[in-house]
């Protein structure tokens, strides 16, 4: 994801991860560990896992513009393949 974000942020892309369930200091372990430049939310009470229902984790969504999920995506993904990069030059239209 890191590798999307830098490839499309200044073609609209806008990555927010969601830590669903954890505290600060492992999360910021990960991010410091995988250097991510990304911002990252702490949803410690669950909020947004129950707003967006979500039931795995990793759990993707893609969001448009006008706030509507446009993509869904379930579990672990290499975002640095041709089919997920493809996938979102598409939704950008670049």
């Amino acid at each position: 994801m890191e590798m999307l974000h830098n490839r499309f942020k200044d073609k609209g892309l806008v990555i927010l991860a969601v830590a669903a369930g954890e505290e600060r200091q492992p999360v910021q372990a990960f991010v410091d560990e995988y250097h991510l430049t990304f911002p990252i939310v702490l949803d410690t009470h669950d909020l947004v896992t129950e707003d967006y229902r979500v039931w795995s984790i990793p759990m993707t969504y893609f969001i448009n513009t006008r706030g509507e999920i446009v993509g869904r995506v379930h579990g672990s993904r290499s975002w640095d393949r041709n089919d997920a990069i493809g996938y979102v030059s598409h939704l950008l239209n670049v």
